[in-house]
């Protein structure tokens, strides 16, 4: 069969994000971390229509044991496909035509460096990027089968494999050191993109108005923050009420809540992501507000911003914190997001870029601390919950 390279698509981040809720929601806490890799992957180059997808899971029997759910939303699984230590799994449309792949490796395996370190490095130098797409478009105007086409470029990519293990050692440690005793510093940074940061965070409001049809659809409607979500409602009592700053729309953190009897009151900038909570939760209570200089004339039973506050400038979550315990009734718990360290990151929602600011962690802590609270939990980097970093604390100041 002839391979068919194609100019890069706008969409494909997009197809990305649809293929990995499915597969979230598919393999749950087996999936350590998903990744967009592949061509497809690196901006500005010619690929092949398909949408090249990594998972890190927990172990390859855990996986095994999995397989089923993948099967079950549409992928063929394979085995290791002639790769000692994957699992891979392929999904055709109706017309017989590939549309995504999956390889699975083991968390930190060097299967999954590699394509991390592969991808990532054509990010950072389009030079190379450039050169591989030509590649690829030559080739692809031989009309050769996928065969001739992998060996035309087995060598370019070898070197640069090598190249680009080099470069990632280097930009990770600094040295030379084994790869494993860093990984788990790359599995925060690369879920945020290569771009500078010339995103302001004033745009987060518009970002999402400008994307909540499309956000809505891609959210995955699985709970890998079950865990934590359980661990916020243990404080909370029967019947009691949730503040969730940054609702979104709704889905899928206030029904749950509403699922368990809880009342919801969902704040968020964005008019057409309360219009979605209105027309789905229309019993519970939902106000268009920036959590900036929200004021409040209640109290609640729990305070929620779950990926939410960490889009805010860190002048503002001082501001914002400052705020959770004129929020918060006695002993009411606050669980909230951030990064694990202390600096600024541009990720990406539904392809655009998204500004991410964090404190220190002693900062949080200090902060929370000033407000009334005490933490109950933390955890940073949780792998068993999409490497967030996670805070919950409960509320001891002294009420009005």
């Amino acid at each position: 069969m002839r391979v068919i390279v194609v100019p890069p698509d706008p969409s494909w981040p997009a197809r990305f994000d649809a293929f990995a809720g499915g597969i979230r929601d598919a393999l749950g806490e087996v999936a350590v971390a998903i990744h967009h890799i592949g061509s497809t992957s690196i901006p500005g180059i010619h690929a092949k229509p398909i949408i090249d997808v990594l998972v890190e899971a927990t172990s390859l029997d855990d996986l095994d044991a999995r397989a089923n759910a993948l099967v079950a939303v549409g992928f063929e699984s394979l085995g290791e496909f002639g790769i000692p230590g994957r699992r891979y799994f392929r999904m055709d449309d109706q017309t017989g035509t590939r549309i995504c792949q999956i390889h699975a490796f083991e968390v930190e395996s060097s299967g999954a460096i590699r394509h991390l370190a592969f991808r990532d490095f054509m990010r950072a130098h389009p030079e190379r990027a450039r050169e591989y797409s030509e590649l690829k478009i030559r080739l692809a105007g031989q009309d050769l089968d996928i065969e001739a086409y992998m060996d035309g470029k087995d060598a370019f990519i070898k070197e640069m494999e090598r190249q680009a293990l080099d470069w990632w050692i280097e930009r990770t440690t600094g040295s030379s050191v084994p790869v494993r005793r860093y990984r788990h510093r790359l599995r925060v940074r690369r879920s945020y993109t290569e771009e500078p940061k010339t995103v302001c965070h004033d745009d987060i409001i518009s970002l999402y108005e400008r994307k909540s049809a499309e956000y809505d659809r891609l959210r995955g409607r699985g709970l890998q923050e079950l865990e934590w979500l359980e661990r916020f409602c243990s404080f909370i009592p029967a019947g009691g009420t949730i503040l969730d700053l940054g609702c979104g729309s709704g889905e899928p953190l206030a029904t749950y809540f509403v699922g368990r009897g809880y009342r919801v009151f969902g704040v968020d900038g964005a008019p057409s992501m309360i219009g979605l909570c209105r027309s789905r939760l229309p019993e519970q209570e939902w106000l268009v507000h920036d959590m900036r200089g929200l004021v409040l004339d209640r109290r609640f039973d729990g305070v929620l911003a779950w990926d939410s506050f960490f889009h805010l400038r860190a002048a503002d979550q001082r501001l914002v914190i400052q705020q959770f315990g004129t929020y918060a009734r006695q002993g009411a718990p606050v669980l909230f997001t951030s990064g694990h360290e202390a600096g600024e990151a541009i990720g990406t929602l539904c392809g655009e870029p998204l500004f991410h600011e964090s404190m220190a962690p002693e900062t949080y802590r200090r902060l929370l601390s000033e407000a009334g609270f005490a933490v109950e939990h933390h955890v940073a980097v949780d792998s068993s919950c999409g490497d967030h970093t996670i805070w919950l604390a409960t509320y001891r100041g002294t009420q009005d």
